[in-house]
């Protein structure tokens, strides 16, 4: 729920939403255009980010990170079209 609000009500929402629904947000469009592997390379740049910041004892920061690749792997879910019906997402 904490990545789920970060993306729907806090710096996702803010910096990409722009008050579109989830699927015309850049996350998703850009995704449709290259395909998942955008998505999925964040991911991985979130992961290797936090791996770094935790080493440098910013834990705090490495958690932020990490709830980014959760929201980065449910985005790259959803363009695989793991759900079909996204009408009940909130943002």
């Amino acid at each position: 729920m904490t990545a789920f609000d970060d993306v729907a009500r806090g710096k996702g929402q803010a910096r990409h939403g722009i008050a579109l629904d989830l699927m015309q947000q850049p996350v998703m469009q850009i995704g449709a255009m290259v395909g998942p592997g955008h998505c999925l390379g964040q991911v991985v740049k979130k992961v290797q980010e936090a791996a770094l910041l935790h080493g440098q004892g910013e834990n705090a920061v490495a958690r932020v990170e990490l709830l980014g690749a959760i929201n980065y792997a449910a985005f790259a879910i959803l363009l695989l079209g793991g759900m079909d019906d996204t009408s009940d997402i909130p943002f």
